[in-house]
């Protein structure tokens, strides 16, 4: 049996037919009806209004402020000769809107009517959310396949992709605690952000194998070449997701596969855009992606001790990164080098 709580007015009491189809828990006042709704759940309440339209306006907004009208329909009733209107009771919010004289079996109905529509809409939200968190599981499984397929192709070390995420998470996480670039920075986009740090190389795909793969330094002319895949990374992306992303999203995954080689001073590529005409979550990923180039080995080179790659980083501030986003990874460096010197040993044992 559905509970309805009653509001009432003048201790009015529930019409006998409507005690027998509902659990009717009776208060007299607001502050006795937010107590109530603090402690207990109710499929419906009966609000009794006043007379007045200006008190009741005011009145709803104090309702507002503590109960989520969201959860549960709120049902006006509306005595004789009162000034609120029907308009202004669905403008309020409400879900319903009933006047004296009452017909009990019209409150009945109405109250079925108004709960099964309520809970048929709940229903529908939950199946809505079930499928969005379907379809952001698929979309974060596509995302991940594509970079293991980028890094299998690689000449890099294996697990460069997780690791750059960490330090992207880690240091994003830093900037939102310390709260800078609160404009940029919240918490949707540093969500973003982490989502689209995997597919920073995605241009890569591109890149002809032999340059991939080599195991010495790149010519200049190759050099040249590997640049490309910067750009060509923010045209994949846009190609191959911008039908099916949300507009925040695509524009962070794009950034930072196209502008993670910008440098502060101007002098990165592919557009040498200078300071903060380089997207933020393309900085952060800059710092991420230098950091493991440093600290692990790659074909042509062995990996840098990571106190010694740190110190190149912070050497660097203001040249090729930007100050804040140095200082954030200096404020987490313990944690930094904790990860790690655990990646380095699980790679050392894995090899063994």
């Amino acid at each position: 049996m559905n509970r309805i709580l009653f509001v009432r007015r003048k201790k009015k009491k529930p019409e006998e037919s409507l005690a027998k189809n509902y659990r009717v828990h009776c208060v007299d006042s607001d502050t006795d009806a937010w107590n109530v709704l603090d402690k207990e759940k109710f499929d419906a309440i009966l609000l009794w209004m006043e007379e007045d339209s200006a008190i009741e306006e005011k009145r709803l907004t104090q309702w507002k402020d503590h109960v989520e009208w969201n959860l549960v329909p709120v049902i006006a009733v509306l005595p004789k000769g009162s000034s609120v209107t029907e308009e202004d009771c669905f403008e309020w919010g409400m879900a319903e809107c009933l006047k004296e004289p009452l017909s009990t079996l019209a409150v009945c109905r109405r109250l079925e009517y108004v709960i099964t529509l309520f809970q048929q809409d709940k229903k529908s939200d939950i199946n809505e959310v079930e499928q969005n968190d379907r379809i952001l599981n698929l979309q974060h499984e596509v995302i991940w396949s594509m970079a293991n397929l980028i890094e299998s192709r690689d000449g890099t070390t294996g697990g460069h992709v997780k690791r750059t995420w960490t330090f992207v998470w880690l240091i994003g996480r830093e900037l939102l605690r310390e709260g800078k670039y609160p404009d940029i920075l919240t918490k949707e986009y540093f969500r973003n952000m982490c989502e689209a740090a995997p597919l920073h190389d995605i241009g890569k795909i591109a890149i002809p194998d032999y340059i991939l793969k080599g195991t010495t330094r790149l010519t200049k002319e190759e050099f040249e070449e590997m640049k490309d895949h910067a750009a060509l990374g923010g045209k994949i992306i846009q190609e191959t997701m911008g039908k099916i992303e949300d507009a925040a999203y695509l524009k962070i995954a794009t950034d930072v596969a196209c502008y993670h080689h910008e440098k502060w001073d101007g002098t990165g590529y592919p557009k040498g855009l200078k300071g903060e005409e380089i997207p933020l979550c393309a900085r952060i990923m800059a710092v991420a992606d230098v950091l493991d180039a440093l600290a692990f080995r790659r074909s042509y080179k062995e990996a840098m001790d990571i106190k010694e790659a740190i110190k190149i980083i912070v050497d660097e501030s203001g040249t090729h990164f930007d100050p804040t986003i140095v200082n954030a990874m200096l404020a987490i460096h313990d944690e930094i080098e904790k990860r790690v010197t655990e990646s380095q040993n699980q790679m050392n044992r894995s090899e063994e």
